[in-house]
C-alpha cells in the first residue's frame, strides 16, 4: 500500500509543479479502477445510476473536487481500496478488509467513518443520477 500512496503523492507533486493530471482526473481514475471489472458493482451502477462506470466516476470526480477536504479524504480511501482490489477482490470484499484494517490500526490515515462516508457519497450520487436519467446532477 505504501507504494501506491507514494505514487499518488508523487502525482500530486508533479501536478502542482508542471500541470500533470489534475486531482479530478486522479479521482476519476481511482474510481474507475475500483469499480471496473466488478460485475456486481457495474450492474448496480447501470441499474441504479442509469450510467456506466465511466460516466458515474466522471460525475463523482467532478462533484468531489469542489471540496478540498473531501478530495483529500476520498483519495486516501480510494488508493487503499484500489490497492486491495488489485489482489483480485471485489469492491464489497475490499470494503470489508478496509473496515478491519481501520479497526485494528493497520490503516490510520483515515477512519471507518471516512470509508462509510465515501459509501454514502456513492449511494447518494447514484440516487441523484437516477433522478436525472443517468446524467450528472448540476
Amino acid at each position: 500500500m505504501n507504494k501506491i500512496v507514494l505514487m499518488t503523492v508523487a502525482i500530486f507533486a508533479v501536478s502542482a509543479c508542471w500541470g500533470a493530471p489534475p486531482r479530478e482526473k486522479i479521482l476519476n481514475q481511482l474510481c474507475v479502477d475500483l469499480f471496473d471489472g466488478d460485475v456486481r458493482t457495474e450492474r448496480m451502477v447501470a441499474d441504479d445510476a442509469r450510467s456506466d462506470v465511466a460516466g458515474f466516476c466522471s460525475c463523482y470526480a467532478a462533484q468531489v473536487i469542489e471540496s478540498a477536504e473531501l478530495t483529500d479524504k476520498h483519495t486516501e480511501v480510494l488508493v487503499a481500496m484500489t490497492e486491495l482490489k488489485g489482489d483480485g477482490n471485489d469492491v464489497e470484499a475490499v470494503a470489508e478488509q478496509i473496515e478491519d484494517m481501520t479497526r485494528d490500526g493497520r490503516i490510520d490515515t483515515f477512519s471507518e467513518e471516512d470509508l462509510d462516508a465515501l459509501g454514502d457519497y456513492f449511494r447518494d450520487l447514484t440516487v441523484e443520477m437516477s433522478g436525472e436519467d443517468g446524467a450528472c446532477p448540476a
